[in-house]
């Protein structure tokens, strides 16, 4: 079937038209899915969003921004994860896990406050496959004791659809 200019196809037939996962721009075809994350503080430990997939699909990009700032520290660090469960325990890592994800000093960087922060998806990718309605995990967890709590903050992702 040859493509169709929607700017010049005649309004009378938009009943009959259909854009399908295949033929739709990326823009299109993408679905963002997002969690208000609670405070981060500053003791160790692990403060979690759970999200469901939208859709089965790829996930393309993550980000994470919040109210507050964090410098970069080599013991006293925030290390941003994503892990699929599917629909019960699993523990895909859709994040890849390097200091990239971190605000260590060494291959980290620090959080800046009202910044989007791109995170570093997973190399292998198997990982960031979904289907819909899976379990997705943020995870934020403090290693040593932050310099200051993280308010604010929200995790989004941005998935393509399958087909």
């Amino acid at each position: 079937m040859p493509a169709i200019d929607i700017r010049t196809y005649p309004r009378t037939g938009f009943d009959e038209l259909q854009i399908t996962g295949n033929s739709a721009s990326t823009t299109l075809n993408a679905k963002i899915c997002q969690a208000q994350v609670g405070l981060i503080p500053t003791a160790a430990g692990t403060t979690v969003a759970n999200m469901l997939a939208p859709f089965a699909g790829t996930l393309v990009a993550a980000r994470f921004v919040a109210t507050d700032a964090l410098t970069t520290h080599d013991t006293n660090f925030l290390t941003w994860g994503v892990i699929n469960k599917g629909t019960g325990a699993g523990s895909t890592a859709m994040l890849a896990a390097t200091a990239a994800n971190t605000t260590k000093i060494t291959g980290g960087s620090a959080l800046v406050a009202f910044t989007p922060r791109t995170l570093t998806l997973s190399a292998t990718a198997g990982n960031l496959v979904v289907a819909a309605n899976d379990c997705l995990t943020a995870t934020f967890i403090g290693g040593g004791t932050l310099a200051n709590t993280i308010s604010g903050g929200y995790i989004q992702l941005i998935f393509t659809c399958l087909g």
